[in-house]
């Protein structure tokens, strides 16, 4: 008996699963975890196969890992995520009943770097009290945040930054935000950000991703307004011409920033960003054929536990991992209709065919013959008739003007 493909929403559900275990695992039987004492777990850059045997901790594999498994109501999991904030509370001094040795704490930089505490936060805002008591390690990463903050503006990459930059700034305010704290004032700073770049005719390949992760940081934040919304929506169209076809290629951004002459990194996910926005701004951008071919492969990768970016090396990353998981759920919640989703994709991919190099010149050629042969048949006989075909060849070229060039 033939089986039958799951549907979008059964498939989310399969990678939500799959994801989960992925992580269950690494925070429990990793190397991170081994080295510390039994009441701490961490997770680190990246999960499952090799990883595991990888010693590497931080602030990104670790709220990666409250992001993921905060979620999932399992008495392992609940567990785990305990032993998570737990580490993290003797980290920040938050708890004088947790000590941690030296050789197993993190770089003081790393409990300076916004990008991380934003993440944080936000990890820590899915964690329920059953879980661990996050209280008071949240409010001491968001007192940390807000006495830090520039002009009522945002920060820079670490928190002794004097100049708001915009990527650090939206992590934070989402974090902070997710939390219950006011934002008002970096939200402006965004969206005043955002709609600066339109001014700009050639906006770098950075310039664009970081707008992309602003943009998305604000608009799942869930405390804009209609209009702060109307403003995301058409940041959001700009990004998505720039970028859709992009949709599926096998990368994501590499953005440096430095902490004195120290180089760091942080990678953006563009296309992740970009499918949830589009599932919350635009059905029809939803509903294309590279949308939907993109996000099916990645739903795809992530049931089988194989989602990365190649050119971002071998192993999977934690962060992007946790970052796919959010942008699922975020899509999960706003399928509707299916019926229109997949007529509306069945159109768009008539549109890809008419404006492929294949159908087009193939129409080209078609209707340039029989305009050639339509004007020496007149040529012979002068009869208006013989001109017929070309109507035919008008109407291929109606087909070729309908065609999307990608």
């Amino acid at each position: 008996m033939a089986t039958t493909e799951p549907n979008l929403t059964d498939r989310i559900d399969e990678a939500q699963l799959k994801i989960t275990q992925q992580f269950l695992q690494q925070c429990t039987h990793g190397a991170q975890t081994r080295r510390l004492p039994n009441e701490f777990a961490a997770c680190g850059q990246f999960i499952a196969g090799e990883a595991e045997e990888i010693e590497q901790f931080g602030l990104h594999g670790i709220s990666a890992a409250l992001r993921v498994l905060a979620p999932c109501h399992s008495t392992e999991c609940g567990a785990i995520v305990g032993r998570l904030v737990t580490y993290c509370e003797a980290i920040f001094g938050v708890n004088p009943s947790h000590q941690i040795d030296t050789n197993c704490d993190l770089k003081s930089e790393d409990k300076q770097n916004v990008i991380k505490l934003g993440e944080l936060l936000y990890g820590l805002s899915f964690v329920t009290a059953a879980q661990a008591d996050r209280g008071p390690l949240i409010r001491h990463i968001a007192d940390q945040l807000l006495s830090s903050m520039r002009n009522d503006k945002g920060w820079g990459y670490f928190l002794a930054g004097s100049v708001p930059e915009l990527l650090p700034t939206a992590y934070a305010v989402r974090g902070l935000a997710q939390n219950g704290f006011d934002t008002r004032g970096p939200q402006r700073f965004l969206l005043d950000g955002l709609d600066m770049r339109k001014q700009f005719a050639h906006p770098s390949h950075a310039d664009l991703t970081t707008a992309v992760a602003c943009t998305y940081c604000l608009t799942f934040c869930g405390t804009v307004s209609d209009e702060e919304k109307t403003i995301l929506r058409n940041a959001f169209l700009s990004e998505w011409r720039a970028f859709e076809p992009l949709l599926g290629e096998d990368f994501e951004q590499n953005l440096e920033y430095w902490h004195g002459k120290q180089t760091e990194y942080v990678r953006i996910p563009f296309q992740l960003y970009l499918l949830a926005l589009a599932a919350e701004y635009s059905f029809w951008r939803f509903a294309s054929y590279y949308a939907q071919r993109s996000l099916q492969a990645v739903v795809d990768a992530l049931r089988t536990g194989s989602f990365k970016y190649s050119y971002s090396g071998e192993c999977l990353s934690s962060r992007t991992n946790s970052i796919a998981f959010d942008v699922i759920l975020v899509i999960r919640s706003r399928i509707r209709h299916r019926l229109w989703l997949n007529l509306a994709n069945s159109w768009d991919r008539v549109r890809v065919f008419f404006g492929s190099k294949t159908f087009r010149v193939s129409a080209a050629l078609v209707a340039f013959s029989f305009v050639g042969w339509a004007v020496w048949e007149w040529s012979k006989t002068g009869k208006v008739a013989d001109l017929a075909p070309e109507l035919l060849a008008g109407i291929l070229m109606f087909f070729l003007t309908l065609g999307r060039r990608h």
